[in-house]
């Protein structure tokens, strides 16, 4: 079975695709050595081929279309990511790492030292469950991060959040029983609208389904494009998502549309 692996290529300063035969299962927070610096990205371990004890991850023969041979590209794993497992991450505290969703490029990205297209897998998302603060007072949270961002937890640590659970049943079950994500992401959008426009776009936006895409909210509200301007303007609009729910084509799906008025 072969499975799709990004290559990045340290020459050409490009990153692509390629398929290999590997079936391993494990997700790695990896970084990536291109162009002088590092750049942490989650990724699956079956996106690599290991050659060497020390994880330094580097090609031979794959296949890509035709061609049978890829540059030079190199690795080196930073983390093994576990579910189940207590890291910290951007957010201060301790966190139970619960669930690793697809990272998916949803347009076409070229910079100076990466690119990608649209539907690449670029990363995972981490969806972390934290426990307690950096002082082990008990909070309970549910946030996604990307994977690249988490370190675990020293074993003195984990042994200390293991007695703390131990001794507090009654918060452990509480804790395992809170998987939903509190927070979500946001993209937004300025309008100018006139009184009609604004009733046209709330009453489109009523008729969206569970989970829309840019294109049907467009299309559901019918908004001329001299309506999304640059700020100052008299309205912003909200989209609010999951970035790891997608179409078929890798379209971003939303879940709400929030119309605020700017007051002047």
């Amino acid at each position: 079975m072969s499975n799709q692996i990004i290559i990045i290529d340290n020459k050409k300063r490009t990153v692509s695709s390629a398929k290999i035969k590997n079936t391993a299962p494990d997700v790695f927070a990896v970084r990536t050595h291109l162009f002088g610096q590092f750049d942490d990205i989650g990724f699956k371990k079956d996106h690599f081929i290991f050659l060497d004890e020390e994880h330094c991850l580097r090609t031979k023969l794959l296949e890509h279309g035709n061609n049978a041979r890829i540059d030079h590209l190199e690795f080196k794993i930073v983390e093994k990511l576990t579910i189940g497992n207590w890291y910290t991450q951007y957010c201060a505290g301790y966190w139970q790492l619960i669930d690793l969703k697809p990272k998916i490029a949803f347009d076409n990205y070229t910079g100076e030292e990466i690119s990608w297209k649209k539907g690449d897998l670029i990363g995972y998302w981490a969806i972390m469950r934290k426990a307690f603060t950096p002082k082990m007072k008990k909070q309970i949270r549910v946030e996604f991060t990307d994977a690249a961002s988490l370190k675990s937890v020293s074993d003195e640590t984990e042994t200390q959040i293991q007695a703390e659970l131990n001794n507090d049943p009654d918060f452990l079950s509480k804790l395992n029983n809170s998987c939903e994500v509190s927070d979500m992401m946001v993209t937004n959008a300025w309008l100018s609208l006139a009184i009609g426009e604004k009733e046209r776009l709330l009453t489109g936006i009523g008729l969206l389904p569970d989970r829309f895409t840019k294109e049907q909210l467009l299309s559901a509200t019918l908004l001329p494009d001299h309506c999304f301007v640059k700020p100052p303007a008299n309205y912003l609009l909200n989209l609010f998502s999951y970035p790891w729910e997608f179409t078929d084509s890798f379209n971003q799906l939303f879940f709400k549309a929030e119309l605020i008025e700017i007051k002047k």
